[in-house]
């Protein structure tokens, strides 16, 4: 968490790289679960854009 104070833009940066490459391997899990994949989606776009403004 310091670092999220002491570099913000990067650590952010960092942790959305971080979040993506987690939601591939969730969406590669799930495979041709669409429905899976798209609340997936849905997820990334309610918890992402808020902070990204």
């Amino acid at each position: 968490m310091e670092r999220l104070r002491s570099e913000n833009g990067q650590a952010m940066v960092e942790y959305a790289a971080l979040f993506a490459a987690v939601v591939i391997v969730a969406v590669i899990t799930f495979g041709n679960m669409s429905e899976a994949a798209v609340k997936i989606f849905n997820l990334i776009q309610n918890s992402l854009l808020p902070v990204f403004p």
